[in-house]
């Protein structure tokens, strides 16, 4: 009865900081806005998918622009059940979000009283934070869900309970298939059980558990024309420039902007200084050891392979599994300061609380979420309207395609990142105005809506901007100012026209530019 008490306070919870969430989305743009233009993405493939039998950003042809795969299907069952609505992902994630605190709450109980498990997982809801993930509606959550029922079931079994190992092999295949980086964890756990188990039949098991789903995609997209890899993951890739000092620069970069790392190490730090063990062959009979350890080598895999950042996203799963590790641990901790309290221990408390600042810190999401959800509606949104309004079969160059390839059927896309289009990942992101020339002329890719910043002595001289919009208050966006150009030199009176006509359909706080001027002189 407790744990029904302790589920449903924790729910209401987590469904409150949704709520909200959502309600400020509402209030502030008279939408659903999602948080980043990525959401759009999934569901702009899902859409294809379930409409046209594509897997691609368009309808016109294949795009592995989505590395979650069994999200981007959640989703277009989603569709292909109740139709193409905006709400589903939330829907699908605030449903994945009760499954994650129904595990979590199960698991807490097993190892702490009421009163303890109570603060682990309103602090679990606030600083994972689980509602944040919830309202990106993205695969975030799922992956949150799946990483936590993969690492609990290892736990369980190197301490010799049972589990249906069938389902456990399975849960780690859907991991790989929805984040990638799932990879990480499920190969140290492989690795883990082939060196200190012996086991190679779980080993070979999980080996293709990782293997499989990226072996089977990656040909289906060769198949299809791409690469092997979800353009996402090459797009965004540090070694997209070739450069290994460029990496390792990059890698220093992401440690020194932020404490996380060192957040995730000292818990396995003071976990084994606190009970250490008298050497390798031992790991065997020590599985909360194994635990922390696994989790350390997992965060460190993700943040010298992988990304982290954009509200909190990709590493959250990562706080997930520190909070699993906290709780196995629990009654140790406990024993550890019951016999020796002391002032050392409350000073060695203090440094813990100070190192894990940056997790604490991640209670600011709802606040992010607010902001960022405002940015997307009146930018990206509104960049999809006046597409879908003056220009909805034209071909674009543009750079944050998902809202507007959503509300846009038959806009053909020249994706300035690559997430959508292959030959800007084979250029390496090197592309100069010769081949922006070249592919618009190919391609019949008329007009370009971008952030001109990111792309200052490559666009040709022969791209006019005709007007900007401005945020006057970005927060999420990749730049304040979108640009819009004339690429075929037809199409620039008509932009300019159009620009001035949507004008007071923009938000009071989207500023419009028109270059007036080269229509009095040319």
């Amino acid at each position: 009865m407790r744990q029904k008490a302790l589920f449903i306070i924790c729910c209401l919870c987590f469904s409150i900081l949704v709520a909200l969430q959502v309600f400020f989305s509402f209030r502030d743009t008279g939408m659903l806005s999602y948080p980043l233009d990525d959401a759009f993405i999934h569901m702009s493939i899902s859409k294809n998918l379930v409409e046209h039998g594509v897997w691609g950003i368009t309808k016109f042809e294949f795009s592995s622009t989505s590395s979650s795969i069994l999200y981007t299907l959640l989703l277009a069952l989603g569709f292909a059940l109740i139709g193409i609505k905006v709400w589903l992902p939330l829907l699908l994630n605030w449903i994945m979000g009760i499954a994650v605190v129904y595990v979590m709450v199960r698991i807490s109980k097993k190892h702490m009283r009421l009163s303890e498990a109570m603060l682990l997982n309103l602090s679990f809801i606030f600083l994972v934070p689980l509602a944040g993930m919830a309202v990106l509606g993205m695969e975030h959550t799922l992956q949150i869900l799946l990483s936590i029922l993969f690492f609990y079931l290892t736990h369980k079994s190197w301490k010799g309970e049972k589990i249906n190992n069938g389902i456990y092999i399975l849960v780690a295949a859907l991991s790989v298939l929805t984040r990638y980086e799932a990879a990480f964890l499920v190969g140290i756990t492989a690795g883990t059980w082939l060196l200190v188990f012996r086991n190679w039949k779980q080993f070979l098991l999980l080996m293709m558990a990782i293997a499989l789903p990226i072996i089977i995609f990656g040909m289906f997209s060769l198949s299809k024309g791409g690469f092997f890899f979800p353009n996402s993951l090459l797009a965004k890739s540090n070694f997209i420039s070739g450069s290994v000092f460029g990496y390792f620069s990059a890698l220093a970069g992401k440690i020194l902007a932020t404490g996380l790392l060192f957040s995730f190490m000292v818990f396995p730090l003071i976990y084994l200084l606190m009970y250490p063990i008298g050497g390798w062959k031992t790991f065997k009979t020590h599985p909360k050891h194994l635990a922390v350890l696994i989790f350390a080598a997992t965060a460190l895999s993700h943040f010298v392979l992988a990304s982290y950042g954009w509200l909190f996203r990709y590493e959250a799963y990562l706080v997930s599994l520190l909070f699993v590790c906290i709780v196995i641990t629990w009654e140790d901790f406990q024993q550890f300061f019951r016999w020796r309290w002391s002032t050392g221990n409350l000073a060695l408390l203090a440094l813990i609380a100070i190192v894990f600042f940056p997790v604490l810190s991640r209670v600011q999401m709802i606040s992010h979420t607010k902001r960022a959800a405002k940015n997307i509606a009146e930018q990206q949104v509104q960049m999809a309207k006046f597409v879908n309004q003056h220009f909805p079969s034209f071909g674009i160059a543009m750079n944050d395609i998902g809202a507007l390839s959503f509300y846009n059927d038959d806009m053909r896309i020249f994706d300035l990142e690559g997430l959508g289009t292959l030959e800007v990942i084979r250029q390496k992101k090197q592309f100069d105005s010769n081949f922006l020339s070249r592919y618009v002329a190919e391609h019949d890719i008329k007009i370009g809506i971008f952030y001109p910043h990111l792309y200052q002595g490559k666009i040709p001289a022969s791209w006019q901007q005709v007007g900007t919009w401005e945020l006057a208050d970005n927060f999420v966006t990749a730049g304040s100012v979108v640009g819009f150009y004339a690429i075929a030199p037809q199409t620039k009176q008509k932009l300019y026209e159009d620009l001035k006509r949507y004008e007071p359909s923009l938000p009071a706080s989207v500023k419009q530019t028109l270059d007036s001027v080269q229509f009095l002189t040319r």
